[in-house]
């Protein structure tokens, strides 16, 4: 399923504590909606679709969270960062190129993506915060993956 902030903060805690001590991969990647001349409501139904075409290309033990209205937020256990943008860029493609139905309409919606993978000696903070930093220079240019190097 999908997530709520506080309980996605909780599952890819466990895992950045996992992958901590056993040496194993994870990446947090963050997903903003980029700005668009649709309606709240085309919008929601555009996050709607992003999360149906997230949640069929991820695996079972994927961590997938709603931030907000706007945010999602992606878990990827034992991808390590270029894994993950190899898929991420895959993602940002599709849902680029797949129109949302909303209300008889087909619009078509682009997303920015920041990611991060833990590091050994870092904190949750700093994964965090190095995952909004991406995700900062990808909305800066718009529809792009930046990962924090």
């Amino acid at each position: 399923g999908v997530l709520n902030e506080q309980g996605f903060e909780m599952r890819v805690r466990e895992e950045f504590a996992r992958a901590v001590d056993y040496n194993l991969p994870l990446t947090l990647c963050i997903v903003h909606l980029d700005p668009s001349r649709a309606s709240g409501e085309q919008r929601e139904h555009a996050i709607l679709h992003i999360l149906r075409m997230m949640k069929q290309q991820l695996r079972e033990y994927d961590i997938l969270a709603r931030l907000d209205a706007d945010h999602l937020a992606l878990g990827l256990v034992g991808y390590k960062s270029q894994e993950a943008h190899n898929w991420t860029e895959t993602m940002r493609r599709d849902i680029a190129s797949t129109p949302v139905d909303v209300e008889g309409k087909r619009m078509s919606f682009t997303v920015s993506i920041g990611l991060a993978q833990a590091e050994p000696r870092e904190t949750w903070d700093d994964l965090i915060a190095h995952a909004n930093a991406a995700l900062e220079v990808s909305r800066r240019s718009g529809n792009r993956v930046t990962v924090f190097a």
